[in-house]
């Protein structure tokens, strides 16, 4: 059974985005050499083993957002990165953001105290997940980013939408898929597999995580 989401209808198809991937739809390099943080950073490494989990970009479902939206692209902010030290461009594994604290975490992410979102006008964000397959699951969270006057740290943030993303997978095993490659079950794509590479801001307040794909996990 699908789980309606009270803040956020379905998004009808008539309204996905035709483009396969965040970076075609945002203009920006391919994902498969995103760019990190780090101007030397390395690309994601893709192979046969080793992929982007590619998804769609919902549009506004109000026509006058579509028209505003599409108007103030050029204000969409950064994207946010993940990377380890010294690895830059490759991500973190969900399964270590998740079986690590964060102090942890500090010791060996790259800018982890950083406040990402300070100065930045916002206060909560909406993460979606459009899952090849699982389209017809409205998936959208919330994530306080700035609470008590303080900004979300980087290392903050990515436990945050590991944890989001646990949950899809947890509770969305069991959902009809309609795509074979990226079905959601023991003897397919797990959990422990996907590696957070980074969050793009698609529109507004709505952001989409960058995930890879490593089934030698």
């Amino acid at each position: 059974m699908a789980h309606a989401n009270p803040l956020h209808p379905p998004v009808p198809t008539d309204r996905l985005s035709p483009f396969t991937t965040l970076g075609d739809a945002l203009g920006l390099t391919p994902l498969s050499s995103t760019p990190s943080v780090d101007p030397n950073a390395n690309e994601f490494t893709v192979s046969h083993r080793r992929r982007r989990l590619p998804q769609v970009i919902s549009h506004p479902a109000c026509k006058w957002l579509q028209a505003t939206s599409k108007k103030g692209q050029s204000l969409r902010l950064h994207a946010v990165l993940f990377d380890y030290v010294g690895h830059s461009g490759e991500g973190i594994p969900m399964r270590e953001l998740t079986a690590r604290g964060s102090a942890a975490l500090t010791q060996i992410m790259l800018g982890p105290s950083d406040r990402v979102f300070e100065g930045k006008g916002c206060r909560r964000i909406t993460l979606r997940i459009m899952w090849p397959g699982y389209l017809h699951i409205d998936w959208a969270r919330s994530i306080e980013v700035e609470t008590g006057g303080a900004s979300m740290t980087r290392v903050q943030l990515v436990c945050a939408v590991s944890t989001i993303f646990s949950r899809f997978l947890e509770l969305n095993r069991n959902e009809t898929c309609t795509d074979p490659r990226y079905r959601i079950a023991a003897n397919s794509i797990q959990f422990e597999h996907l590696i957070l590479i980074g969050l793009h801001n698609v529109y507004e307040d709505v952001w989409q995580a960058d995930v890879g794909i490593d089934v030698r996990c």
